[in-house]
């Protein structure tokens, strides 16, 4: 029976993927990874990139739990996620990830995930 449960709940989890959360300051943004998709809401603006594709880079192990992470669509590189704590510096906050987006107008660095030490 108890092997019943794990196998059910290993397959509701993997269904179920949680959304990383992220978030960045000067400028003030907020960002979301969703299973294929990621959105951006920075000025007021939305922004989806769908279909979003994750990889390791090259010479590292490809897995979803690797130390850094590419997110990518069509059009190449979204972002990248280091697994390494984060200070917003706004804040003495710790979070267990860091995060660089790369936008038409540059590149944003944020924290992701929740916090880890206040």
């Amino acid at each position: 029976m108890k092997q019943l449960i794990l196998i059910f709940l290993s397959l509701f989890t993997y269904q179920t993927a949680a959304a990383i959360t992220c978030h960045g300051t000067e400028p003030f943004w907020q960002a979301k990874i969703i299973s294929d998709s990621f959105v951006l809401d920075i000025f007021g603006q939305r922004k989806i990139f769908s279909s979003i594709v994750l990889s390791a880079p090259h010479g590292m192990p490809n897995t979803n739990e690797g130390f850094v992470r590419v997110y990518s669509d069509a059009r190449g590189p979204v972002a990248t996620m280091i697994s390494q704590t984060c200070n917003n510096g706004m804040s003495d906050n710790l979070y267990p990830k860091e995060i660089i987006i790369y936008t038409e107008n540059g590149s944003l660095y944020g924290c992701c995930g929740e916090v880890v030490q206040q």
